[in-house]
């Protein structure tokens, strides 16, 4: 497949001054992170809170600028676009947020906010073709003509959601970042809408730029698997081998800290070591940024900081013999 998004080096820091005369310091938000995104295909973003991902996720749709690093979209740089070529990338590559209540305009009626992408890309010739399209994208979503009068306070949490989904893919859109998109939602609600967005890429071959805090989620709908921690990349490679052989000691503490639903499996299931918190992204550790809290650190992980190997076809930020132990296990 071919590439239709790729961050190299991608950096965002954020100037912060505390108090009056306070020194002013610098958030690390994102720390120099590379991955690439294929046409068709499901990315998964996952970390704690504070990892970058919802940062990253943003400078992909243009709602921040990145410190350095670029970010190529079908090869150009989305940082140097004209406004010609911004108009058309904001068609071709749209956001869903968490929260799909603050998302939508409390006083627009759900016709009213999804006609007016086609508003502004001059989409549809009248408004007789406007609200042909409109049902179309509704029934696209699971959703009937009779929602096309309702406001957002009208609507369930996941019915909204719906609503956000169809805004998203009015356009046909060739990359969606969904931005926790589900996280918020009853998880009978959030597993009928993973089924709608991967029913929804094989009808219209979307990619997906799919960030979560919740490595179970990607197991149904992500076909790799980045993992971040403090603004670094810690692994990458397919779901199923991130999963069943994690080869970063961060990424095995995320995968034990999933509920299951078997206490037997649970009980035999070996515990995380992951203690404390994520240090604060103003003044991250030196070295590895997860050694203050890895069980596996060494002496070397508090100096240098590890390169991402490559370990069969994964990626990893860690030292090659906890790697290879890890994946023996």
């Amino acid at each position: 497949m071919a590439v239709l998004l790729q961050a190299t080096g991608l950096k965002k820091h954020f100037p912060l001054k505390r108090g009056l005369f306070g020194k002013s310091q610098v958030v690390h938000a994102v720390d120099g992170v590379d991955f690439e995104v294929a046409e068709g295909e499901t990315l998964g973003l996952v970390g704690e809170s504070g990892s970058g991902k919802s940062t990253i996720g943003q400078m992909v749709v243009r709602l921040l600028q990145p410190t350095s690093g670029t970010i190529l979209y079908r090869g150009r740089d989305i940082a140097h676009l004209s406004p010609a070529e911004a108009l058309e990338f904001t068609r071709e590559v749209q956001i869903v947020f968490q929260d799909p209540y603050s998302s939508l305009n409390p006083h627009k009626t759900v016709g009213q906010t999804l006609a007016r992408p086609f508003r502004i890309h001059g989409a549809a010739r009248n408004g007789a073709e406007i609200q042909a399209r409109i049902l179309d994208v509704l029934r696209d979503v699971g959703l009937n003509e009779a929602f096309i009068g309702r406001y957002p306070h009208e609507m369930s949490g996941g019915e909204r959601q719906r609503v956000c989904i169809a805004r998203a893919i009015a356009l046909r859109p060739k990359l969606v970042v969904a931005d926790e998109a589900v996280s918020s939602l009853d998880v009978s609600i959030r597993a009928q809408l993973l089924n709608l967005l991967k029913d929804l890429q094989r009808k219209y071959s979307l990619a997906y730029l799919f960030i979560t805090h919740d490595l179970a989620t990607l197991r149904s709908v992500a076909h790799r698997v980045a993992v971040l921690y403090l603004g670094k990349l810690m692994e990458i490679g397919t779901t199923e081998d991130v999963i069943r052989r994690p080869s970063h000691p961060y990424t095995r503490a995320l995968l034990a800290s999933v509920p299951i639903p078997d206490p037997v499996a649970a009980r035999k299931r070996t515990a995380s070591e992951l203690g404390g918190s994520i240090p604060s992204p103003v003044e991250p550790p030196p070295g590895c940024r997860f050694h203050t809290r890895c069980p596996e650190a060494r002496d070397v992980c508090r100096t240098d900081e590890p390169a991402l190997r490559a370990f069969g076809a994964q990626r990893a930020a860690c030292i090659p013999d906890v790697v290879e132990r890890l994946r023996a296990e």
